[in-house]
């Protein structure tokens, strides 16, 4: 039985990062990221132009949260608390046991190692505390980080879908 039930917000850690519910108080993190035209470059989204836009998109995720529609995650840097992106499972079907993967990181975060290790805890999340069974993750052609990203967390190629390409994960079967 897939689980959707996130109370209390499962807080998460990895070796240099902090894993947490997004609060009101990160408005101005979430404009930088989702304003920023380098991070836009991939992802099919308006760009966001205001804290007042921030604070309904972070009111939005936690209500979603409190829905059991999604689990959203800022990532921050252990040490210094500095926010450098965001990461989810959304788009569950619990009929499926099937959710997709979706990550963000500040462009000045990028190609330090940071999303690998977020992305990587959050699939064990998912495997081992919502008991899904598959996750996918849908990249935009031609985004080569991500792609790597995903391959090296396992992904594997399913399928061209228009400008998106479908990547699989199903945990393993011991």
């Amino acid at each position: 039985m897939v689980t959707t039930s996130f109370s209390p917000f499962p807080y998460l850690e990895t070796e240099r990062l902090s894993l947490w519910q997004m609060e009101k108080a990160d408005a101005a993190d979430i404009l930088a990221l989702r304003s920023d035209e380098r991070v836009n470059q991939y992802i099919d989204r308006k760009k966001m132009l205001s804290i007042s836009e921030a604070e309904t998109f972070i009111h939005k995720i936690n209500d979603g949260i409190d829905k059991g529609i999604w689990i959203f995650w800022a990532v921050a840097d252990r040490q210094t608390n500095r926010f450098l992106g965001t990461v989810c499972l959304w788009n569950i079907v619990k009929e499926e046991a099937k959710g997709e993967l979706g990550y963000e990181l500040l462009y000045d975060a990028q190609g330090h190692g940071y999303m690998m290790e977020a992305v990587a805890k959050v699939i064990e999340f998912g495997f081992q505390r919502m008991n899904l069974k598959v996750l996918e993750a849908v990249i935009k052609e031609g985004n080569e980080r991500s792609i790597k990203l995903a391959e090296n967390n396992g992904f594997t190629f399913l399928k061209k879908d228009g400008a998106n390409l479908i990547y699989i994960l199903e945990p393993a079967i011991n």
